[in-house]
């Protein structure tokens, strides 16, 4: 039986700052290029998204489906979604509960994606057959921090870094040279462009 990967993806054309004020485009391709990289193994991939591109599903051979459905047939689910008040939890015990039995989560995005404790209860279990993560949803203070020293003082880390399908790194997977090169450019860019009352690079801000 084929495999069936997942990405869940959440784009929006525009979005809201603190101040409520419209601002965009605000466009995250990365589970577009994991679909593909994904489907290059053979796989059914399904996707899930608030606004699917069609003509890019149809072009690599990609399935657009509801999010309960691709929460009960999928072998492995890939988060790429930004934290916003309506995808914070977006995997809690009834969204986990509604999954594959055995089913493997990756999360790049945020870590409040997650409940943490549902996680814990639902790996516990057995439900969950695996999580990868390069985040965590309470990593500030805790990642990019030497603590080597020190008792980890957050009780749900320690546990899920006890879990032989449990693999965490610490918000790594943005420190590539391409990445980090691109960062300071339009950081750079658009510092400049404030200064002579230019636009920021659309989708940006400082």
């Amino acid at each position: 039986m084929q495999d069936s990967f997942a990405v869940c993806e959440h784009h929006r054309v525009t979005h809201l700052a603190e101040n409520g004020e419209q601002r965009g485009p605000c466009v995250f391709l990365d589970g577009r290029i994991a679909a593909q990289i994904f489907r290059s193994f053979g796989t059914e991939v399904l996707a899930y998204d608030s606004l699917p591109a069609l003509d890019w599903a149809e072009a690599h051979g990609i399935r657009y489906v509801d999010r309960d459905a691709l929460l009960a047939s999928s072998d492995i689910i890939s988060l790429h979604v930004p934290l916003l008040p309506e995808t914070r939890h977006l995997l809690n015990a009834q969204t986990l509960g509604g999954m594959k039995r055995g089913v493997f989560i990756i999360n790049t995005s945020r870590g409040k994606l997650i409940d943490t404790g549902a996680l814990i209860a639902a790996l516990k279990s057995g439900h969950i057959g695996g999580v990868a993560m390069d985040v965590y949803e309470e990593e500030e203070g805790i990642f990019f921090e030497d603590l080597s020293g020190q008792v980890l003082q957050d009780d749900e880390l320690s546990l899920l870094l006890n879990f032989p399908n449990v693999l965490i790194t610490a918000h790594q997977a943005f420190l590539t040279r391409e990445a980090l090169k691109e960062i300071a450019s339009v950081t750079t860019r658009n510092i400049l462009q404030l200064e002579t009352g230019g636009n920021f690079i659309a989708g940006t801000r400082l």
